[in-house]
């Protein structure tokens, strides 16, 4: 049951924007005639659930192992060409 606290807004002014209203209609009853509008604030309590660090950290988190992915098939790319091409010196020093 809610409970009325006094007249006038006494939410903060600051989380106004991210103010959530719903308009609620009696069943059985014309609609156009009874309307309520509930609008839901929240606090600072309240957001200090909702915003985190968690996903910079995690994008954080991708980008270095895709990057260090990416270094480690750069790095076998290259000794492979250079094993390659030992092979290929060695083979025509064998033919000579």
């Amino acid at each position: 049951m809610a409970a009325f606290k006094g007249a006038g807004s006494l939410y903060d002014d600051r989380y106004s924007k991210y103010a959530q209203s719903q308009t609620l209609l009696l069943s059985g009853i014309d609609a156009a005639t009874i309307q309520y509008t509930i609008t839901l604030y929240p606090t600072s309590g309240t957001l200090r659930y909702f915003y985190t660090d968690i996903p910079a950290y995690s994008m954080v988190a991708s980008v270095v192992i895709i990057m260090l992915a990416a270094l480690s098939f750069f790095l076998y790319d290259y000794f492979m060409k250079r094993d390659n091409q030992d092979k290929i010196e060695n083979l025509n020093t064998k033919r000579r």
